[in-house]
């Protein structure tokens, strides 16, 4: 199977419809993992990044972080980062938790910044911590 082929398989396997909108959401990404993986293969430098996560969710049973975003964005900083890019994780303070376990598991030293709910605006115009 080529590598075209594989990455499109990727993304159909991703947007199987599982009760949350995946397949709607996936129509106007169709295409995108293969450019992007294409645009990473290809540069000349491999970009810096920051990985945003964390999606808190008050409702659930009990109240919790996303379990499949956090462990996803660690994977993507670790690969950039495996190609010489720099590349920190961003999340918000209830979602910290487990993005700091997916790094401790997957990527330990792989800088995490914490937004905080309250004082955002501040937090984000303050210089960022040296990787």
């Amino acid at each position: 199977m080529r590598v075209e082929q594989t990455i499109a398989e990727l993304e159909r396997v991703a947007a199987h419809e599982a009760g949350r909108g995946s397949e709607a959401l996936a129509v106007p990404a169709a295409g995108g993992l293969l450019a992007a993986a294409q645009s990473l293969a290809f540069s000349e430098r491999v970009p810096d990044a920051a990985v945003l996560t964390g999606f808190f969710i008050p409702g659930a049973e009990p109240p919790a972080a996303e379990t499949d975003g956090p462990i996803g964005a660690v994977q993507i900083a670790a690969a950039l980062r495996l190609l010489g890019g720099r590349c920190r994780l961003v999340t918000d303070e209830p979602c910290a938790p487990v993005v700091e376990a997916a790094v401790a598991s997957a990527a330990p030293g792989l800088p995490v910044d914490i937004a905080p709910l309250q004082g955002y605006d501040a937090w984000a115009r303050r210089p960022p911590a040296p990787v």
